[in-house]
């Protein structure tokens, strides 16, 4: 066998995992894959195809191996046999039939490994990685906002953020109509958060952070990408300092750009300018709508209680 390393969340950049594996649940029972030409049970899982993200190749996966049409997906640790891969936690809401061209032929649902799995030594592993951390109840989780977690998030909020940035106060953010403050939270620890201001189909990112001393674990991807999933019919919006060569924190600015883009945000071709900093716009739709950006902005103003942005087209070369 193999020797399996397993490390924390954050380890590597995701764009190294090149395979994907779940420990899937459904009605309160293990979901386990009979591979017809392996012959034997599975985990399910697989390679990460070119362009796809973890989360996309997972649900892939898990539809082709049991037939999920929905599911809530929890990352849990990075693993390397030969490469860097991930494993995950995965909660079945919806089975349907599995599909034709699959290589499972049936699934069985168990309180635990079931015999004959064609990988036994890290199935039994990842297995009881998920295992122990249910038992300990180790679980992230993105709620709404609740007052016994004020002082908490008012700390992050404040840590992350210079007081020139911190445009509301706590108790004006969860007042606020048409705006929403969720948390990333585990066993009652705020880990991070987010804060979204709405506009008929729109939404902007106003404030998305981890406390610093969770950061670099892959929790800034995480809540991001929750948050564009759970709003992927709308569209979002959110301002970074703007990127260009002659800057001084050029790297600071281009990595912070990276980070948004490789978790699902597009760069625009416009800029918002206010009065002492100017913002590059992105977006996770393609096409970009001045006329309607420019009345969420108008929006935002009034909320923030600052003068109105101008948005102009960049300039392409950073």
């Amino acid at each position: 066998m193999q020797e399996i390393q397993l490390f924390d969340l954050g380890y590597c950049d995701e764009k190294e995992f090149t395979r994907v594996v779940c420990v899937c649940k459904y009605n309160g029972k293990y979901v386990f894959s009979f591979n017809k030409k392996r012959n034997g049970w599975e985990l399910p899982g697989g390679h990460i195809e070119d362009g796809e993200t973890w989360e996309e190749a997972a649900k892939r996966e898990v539809y082709e191996e049991t037939g999920a049409t929905k599911i809530n997906l929890k990352a849990i640790c990075i693993y390397k046999i030969n490469s860097f891969a991930l494993l995950c936690y995965c909660e079945i809401i919806e089975l349907g039939q599995i599909p034709n061209y699959s290589e499972i032929s049936e699934i069985c649902q168990l309180d635990d490994l079931p015999q004959k799995m064609t990988f036994p030594e890290s199935s039994k592993l990842f297995f009881d990685k998920v295992k122990k951390m249910q038992n300990n109840e180790v679980w992230m989780d993105i709620l709404d906002f609740k007052n016994e977690y004020l002082n908490q998030v008012k700390k992050i909020y404040e840590n992350s953020f210079p007081a020139v940035e911190r445009y509301l106060s706590m108790e004006e953010m969860i007042s606020i109509v048409d705006t929403k403050l969720y948390c990333l939270v585990d066993n009652n620890i705020v880990l991070g958060f987010v804060y979204l201001i709405y506009y008929e189909d729109m939404i902007f990112v106003l404030y998305l952070t981890i406390s610093k001393e969770q950061q670099s674990k892959g929790l800034g991807s995480l809540l991001l990408r929750w948050c564009l999933d759970k709003y992927k019919d709308r569209k979002i919006y959110l301002n970074i300092e703007k990127v260009y060569k002659d800057v001084k924190d050029f790297q600071t600015r281009k990595k912070r750009l990276d980070f948004y883009t490789k978790n699902g945000l597009y760069l625009t071709d416009f800029i918002s300018e206010e009065k002492e900093e100017s913002f590059n716009i992105l977006s996770n739709k393609i096409n970009f709508d001045i006329d309607e950006y420019r009345l969420l902005d108008q929006h935002i103003a009034k909320i923030l209680k600052e003068p109105c942005s101008t948005i102009i087209k960049r300039n392409q070369d950073m």
